[in-house]
């Protein structure tokens, strides 16, 4: 009689979906980069965060996160269409009027920083973070 041996490849389950993963973020943050670069409307986008950080300085709004994907609905009629566009994860206006929108966050940060037309940078802050002037403001 003869016995046959069957030899798998053995790879662990969750290394797969990790890759997986991975491989699906990487996707989605490039996607999400491209349409934020190139795709997208710079002027409308700013003037659109303007009008979001003057909604906060007039006092019409509160200061701090909104989450766009999993928030509640009354806050998306708050943000105009060019924001939603994008479909950031977040919001974050800061008390200084400067919105910042979150594209991806994790492993591949990225979004964008509008600041409002009086803004000016404190003495301490740096340009040392990669970021890229779209336009002035923007």
């Amino acid at each position: 009689m003869c016995t046959t041996y069957i030899v798998l490849n053995y790879v662990p389950v969750p290394d797969v979906v990790a890759r997986g993963i991975m491989r699906a973020l990487k996707i989605y943050a490039r996607r999400e980069r491209v349409k934020l670069l190139y795709k997208t409307d710079h002027q409308a986008l700013l003037a659109a965060c303007r009008e979001l950080s003057k909604k906060v300085t007039d006092g019409k709004m509160a200061n701090g996160p909104y989450y766009l994907r999993t928030g509640s609905d009354r806050w998306i009629a708050a943000f105009s269409r060019p924001i939603l566009k994008l479909r950031p994860t977040y919001a974050y206006i800061n008390h200084d009027g400067r919105v910042i929108l979150e594209m991806a966050g994790g492993l591949d940060h990225f979004g964008v920083y509008a600041y409002p037309l009086d803004y000016e940078k404190p003495p301490h802050a740096s340009d040392e973070l990669g970021h890229k002037k779209l336009l002035d403001g923007l």
